[in-house]
C-alpha cells in the first residue's frame, strides 16, 4: 500500500471516529450551558437568559438528568412570574437548594407551595447555586423593587454566613459583605461582575 494511501486510509478512519464520537454525545444526556446573563449594573444579580430549556447533569456517568426551563425572568422555574398580578406573593431567597436543577421542576419546594396554593398565594424563587447570605439580600432587594412581595423566606445553610465575606470568598456574579472602616461588617452594592 503506498503511503497516500495509508494516510488517506488512516485519515478516513478518524474521521469516522470523530463523527459517530459526535453522534454518541449528542445521544448522551450531556449538561448543556446554562447560560448565564452578565451580572453588571444593568443586571445587577445573578440569573439564566429567559425563556430557555436545557439539560442538566451531574458527574462524569451523567447520572440525575434533568430537563429544566428558565422562565420569563431566568430563574430556574415550571412558571412564569408576573410582576402585575395581584395574588399575595412570597419570594423564595436562596442557593441550590431552591434552583433545586437536580429535582423535577414540578416537584421542587417552591412549585409544591405553588400548587397548594394555586390562586390564593404566588410562590416565587430567587436562588443561584453558590449564593450566599449577602446575595440573598440583593435578591430580595430585586424581589421588593420587581415583584413587591408581602413575605419573605430566606433558607440559610451554615456556609452561608462566611462565604459572603469578600475576604474569604470571591466569585463572580455575586455580592459580598465588606468590612467598614469601623471593623465591622457593610453589605454596600459591591459584586463582582460577570
Amino acid at each position: 500500500m503506498s503511503p497516500f494511501r495509508k494516510i488517506l486510509f488512516f485519515g478516513i478512519i478518524y474521521l469516522a471516529m470523530v463523527i459517530l464520537l459526535e453522534v454518541v454525545f449528542r445521544i448522551l444526556p450531556v449538561q448543556e450551558s446554562m447560560a448565564w446573563l452578565p451580572v453588571n449594573e444593568e443586571n445587577p444579580i445573578r440569573r439564566f437568559e429567559p425563556n430557555r430549556s436545557f439539560t442538566w447533569s451531574e458527574h462524569w456517568n451523567l447520572c440525575l438528568v434533568n430537563q429544566l426551563k428558565s422562565n420569563n425572568y431566568g430563574f430556574i422555574s415550571a412558571i412564569d412570574y408576573d410582576a402585575s398580578s395581584n395574588i399575595p406573593l412570597t419570594a423564595v431567597i436562596g442557593d441550590s437548594f431552591i434552583e433545586a436543577a437536580m429535582v423535577d421542576q414540578t416537584r421542587t419546594a417552591v412549585a409544591v407551595l405553588n400548587t397548594a396554593f394555586q390562586g390564593r398565594r404566588r410562590f416565587y424563587s430567587f436562588a443561584a447555586s453558590g449564593a450566599q447570605l449577602s446575595t440573598y439580600i440583593a435578591y430580595a432587594k430585586y424581589a421588593k423593587k420587581e415583584f413587591h412581595p408581602d413575605g419573605y423566606v430566606f433558607l440559610l445553610v451554615g456556609n452561608d454566613f462566611d462565604e459572603s465575606l469578600s475576604s474569604y470568598n470571591v466569585e463572580e456574579g455575586y455580592h459580598y459583605f465588606v468590612k467598614d472602616t469601623e471593623g465591622g461588617l457593610t453589605l454596600t452594592d459591591k459584586r463582582v461582575d460577570y
